[in-house]
């Protein structure tokens, strides 16, 4: 392959096969990237294609698997169905069909005969216009050197062919408008996908790094000149957006756009040289903006950055950069695949083949968790006020584009070339919550935006969590959570904490009646569901504990870390609700806390031989168990979810509603409180069984008590430390502890992150069964389910 790399495929030791790629330069020490797939019988072998970066996998099967290699990532793109076959081999592209974009040709030999398998990619005018993006020079078949130049070491370059006939017209010299495309964004790509990699001049193509000067201020207020004679000057919260222009706001908090000029339509950047503390922006068309700073010293700052940004918006670095992103594939606009350079040959491949018994392809997109990269468009609802002072709301239908971190609203989809309606700057959204219903809206995206509140309305709930996926990529919040190392998909899945509740001011003591909204990393307290500005807020961090008032079924307590802050009382309509919110916002707070602290685990401990020999003390060895040395009590509790759960070999563990067995070697014990329901007993029995036959193999004894029936066996309670068993009283209420065993935890434990305090994190914490998409592929997870603990290695940690 292109810049000393090596593609590799075989099996791992589970005999899953493997891809890998190589660097030659590193000596082989390590795969630059290795990748695992199903299981396979048959041995591959790859055929790499540097023209489209293609690698087809063929093998003893009835399918062939065509992977994109995007400098070391590797993408599934589609796998070809045909007949089956023992061997495939591809032939010279020089003698592929290209007027019908034939990219690739196989020939498969099957039982009886030799079949063709042709690979194309459509195109409308490949018959009268030659690809060139996707037919670049090919090997000529002559050979490059003498043997003796090749024994002698030196490197002679391949010798290559131009497949375009004299007779067809190249993509590279129509116009964009008449279908064509552009040579230098098509090297650009190239240049990305194989970092170093040459083309048939010779000319290399390496990765350009270039240091653009910084601005020395990109936001602050400024004053723009209206005009008019009353109020000639307005305050304006302006942005230099790098890659976009300059962005005008009321003031700094909010979010919408009230005018923006783009770079392009910058003519010229002045300084008013008879006033001190002016400048004026010259748009194209001779359209002028008088702006007032405080000094000169800030004038002459904003007239150097406005002048700079624009210098780099045009440097040739930003331009190649800002076309590789928005050129188009080859069947259209990005499909919003998470791969961030999708080759032209693997927008729309399809196969055909000649032989008639062939069958026709079957492509199949690649899988991902990580957020959809391009634009996001569709319809949505806005909810926006019917009056100034009706207090009442109402839902607009609009058109929706996401470009960036710029959010345009247009009147509808047939309407793209007219001015939107409305630009908000994502750049300042603080939170991305999907909420539930609101307004009659069952679908909602919230967008928490300085200090404005926006609520989308989706049309379903697919919808809802692609929205919020992209409303994540544009904001500095999907970073965020990647840094922390939280998982975007959980987030979006579980959606946010939102309800009424009432509040107790902790300065007057007086209630107060809050819509309360947890975004995960704040509390931000509302006057209604439908404000659009939060009354008070508190940092998760700022928890120190959440407790739950006992003498009440409805409140519960918030006490922040700081002395000088006072407890703040919620009340919650109900008692499942204040346990809802109760549990929800300690997980919270436990999620923000050092996991090493929370567990009390000591580091300096955690590697130290004495202190693990300590711990061995507390181990339970099966083989002192079996030989009666160790005896356990074992508790079966609950009748529609049975838990098994170890308890304490005393008395007091006994209770008339739960089935236990003592295990004691020889002897297994089932003892079944007198209340315990008969589905109760029945799963003692099947546990002690269990244990009788498979662990023990038939060899221990089986003996059945039931209190106050036949459980007057002296051996039975002197294990237990019962010398009297007359007087002993038997406890009918449940176990204080009795919800620990249905809680289940989920710890997630990150390789890169550097500060200790987000190198473990608690991810779930409920008494609920957790969603499957929490065991996140590129990490480790602990699932604590109090009786058993399972270790969940990602694929890809």
């Amino acid at each position: 392959m292109e810049n000393d790399r090596l593609l590799t495929v075989g099996f791992s030791k589970t005999s899953d096969y493997q891809i890998g790629i190589w660097d030659l330069r590193n000596g082989l020490q390590s795969p630059v990237n290795l990748k695992t797939f199903h299981t396979t019988p048959t041995l591959l072998s790859p055929y790499y294609d540097p023209g489209t970066g293609l690698c087809y996998l063929v093998g003893r099967s009835d399918s062939i698997s065509v992977y994109e290699i995007d400098n070391v990532d590797l993408h599934p793109i589609a796998k070809i169905s045909c007949s089956s076959y023992t061997s495939a081999h591809p032939v010279p592209k020089r003698f592929c069909n290209i007027k019908e974009s034939e990219i690739a040709r196989f020939y498969i030999l099957g039982n009886t005969q030799v079949d063709v398998v042709s690979v194309n990619v459509p195109r409308k005018n490949s018959a009268t216009v030659f690809q060139e993006d996707i037919f670049p020079p090919t090997l000529s078949g002559e050979p490059n050197g003498a043997v003796a130049q090749w024994m002698g070491g030196e490197d002679v370059a391949p010798k290559l062919v131009s497949l375009k006939p004299d007779s067809m017209i190249s993509v590279f010299d129509l116009s964009v408008e008449e279908g064509g495309k552009s040579y230098e964004s098509e090297m650009i790509k190239k240049a990305g996908r194989t970092a170093s990699a040459s083309n048939s001049s010779g000319v290399a193509f390496a990765e350009e790094v270039v240091v653009l000067p910084e601005l020395t201020i990109s936001t602050g207020m400024v004053e723009h000149h209206l005009g008019g004679w009353s109020s000639p000057w307005a305050p304006r919260w302006l942005t230099i957006e790098p890659d976009e222009g300059l962005n005008f706001f009321k003031e700094e908090n909010s979010a919408k756009i009230l005018f923006s000029i783009p770079f392009p339509k910058v003519l010229k950047t002045e300084i008013d040289e008879k006033q001190t503390d002016q400048l004026i922006v010259t748009k194209e068309g001779g359209q002028a903006y008088r702006l007032k700073v405080a000094n000169q010293e800030l004038r002459d700052k904003w007239f150097e950055s406005i002048n700079t940004a624009k210098a780099n918006f045009e440097h040739p670095s930003r331009v190649k950069a800002r076309e590789l992103s928005t050129s188009p594939s080859s069947s259209g606009p990005s499909s919003g695949s998470s791969s961030p350079a999708v080759s032209r040959a693997s927008s729309s491949l399809r196969t055909s083949s000649s032989d008639p018994l062939s069958s026709s392809s079957s492509s199949s997109s690649s899988s991902s968790s990580a957020l959809p990269a391009g634009p996001k468009e569709g319809f949505m609802e806005l909810l926006t006020p019917s009056g100034i002072y009706s207090g009442t709301y109402s839902w607009v239908r609009r058109w929706y584009c996401l470009e960036g971190k710029m959010l345009m609203s247009y009147p509808s989809n047939k309407k793209l070339h007219q001015h939107p309606l409305d630009k908000f700057s994502l750049a300042k959204v603080s939170a991305v919550i999907r909420s539930g219903s609101v307004e009659k809206r069952d679908h909602t995206v919230k967008l928490i935006l300085g200090n404005q509140v926006l609520h989308f309305a989706t049309e379903s709930e697919q919808d809802s969590q692609e929205w919020t996926r992209a409303f994540l990529q544009a904001t500095p919040i999907g970073k965020q959570l990647e840094t922390e190392g939280a998982d975007i998909n959980a987030y979006v899945l579980t959606g946010a904490m939102e309800g009424s509740l009432m509040r107790k001011d902790p300065q007057t003591n007086a209630w107060e009646k809050v819509w309360l909204t947890s975004t995960g990393q704040q509390l931000l307290y509302f006057k209604s569901e439908t404000s659009a500005q939060p009354l008070y807020s508190l940092t998760i961090r700022d928890l120190k504990r959440v407790e739950i008032d006992s003498t009440t079924n409805t409140d519960f307590v918030l006490y922040p870390i700081a002395a000088a802050h006072q407890p703040i009382v919620h009340r919650a309509p109900n008692l499942d609700k204040r346990n809802q919110w109760a549990e929800s916002l300690e997980l919270l707070r436990k999620q923000h806390v050092d996991i090493f602290d929370l567990l009390r685990i000591d580091e300096s401990k955690v590697n130290n031989a004495e202190f693990i020999k300590s711990l061995e003390a507390n181990v339970i060895d099966p083989t002192e168990v079996k030989r009666g040395n160790r005896p356990l009590l074992i508790a079966i509790k609950g009748v529609r979810r049975i838990r098994i759960a170890q308890v304490e070999l005393k008395p007091s563990s006994l209770n008339r509603r739960t089935s236990f067995v003592l295990d004691a070697g020889r002897v297994i014990y089932q003892w079944t409180g007198a209340s315990a329901a008969r589905v109760n007993k029945a799963k003692a029995t099947d546990f002690a069984n269990h244990i009788r036959m498979k662990e023990r193999g038939g060899v221990s004894e089986l003996i059945v008590l039931d209190q106050d029936k036949t459980d007057d066996n002296a051996t039975f309670w002197k294990l237990l430390g019962v010398s009297d068993r007359a007087s002993l009283q038997i406890s009918d209420l449940v176990d204080p502890n009795e919800d620990a065993t249905n809680f289940t935890t989920i710890y997630r434990i990150f390789d890169k992150v550097q500060a200790r305090a987000r190198q473990i994190q608690i991810v779930y914490e409920s008494n609920k069964l957790p969603p499957k998409e929490l065991l996140d592929t590129a990490s480790t997870s602990v699932v604590d389910c109090f009786s058993e603990i399972f270790v969940w290695v990602g694929q890809k940690s």
